[in-house]
């Protein structure tokens, strides 16, 4: 999962040099928001995204990017991912 502009995206296809995420909202809205980044060997710079067809949730993306970076440091540190 990947959280930009207060959405969250799912990694949806992968190239050798970019990464096609979609919203993850797609399905409830119907939503076509698409988001480009370059891969994660590179330094996942946003090469592009498009306008989502629904209003952000903006809690649901906070509390989904907190746990993202509580199992990063769970995986660089001494604490486990549980």
């Amino acid at each position: 999962m990947s959280v930009y502009n207060g959405f969250l995206y799912s990694k949806h296809e992968v190239y050798e040099n970019k990464i096609v995420w979609r919203c993850s909202d797609f399905k409830k809205f119907a939503c076509k928001s698409r988001c480009h980044t370059t891969s994660e060997d590179e330094t996942g710079e946003i090469l592009k995204y498009t306008d989502h067809s629904h209003a952000p949730n903006v809690a649901k993306s906070e509390a989904k990017g907190l746990v993202n970076e509580i199992k990063k440091s769970a995986e660089n540190g001494q604490f486990s991912t549980r």
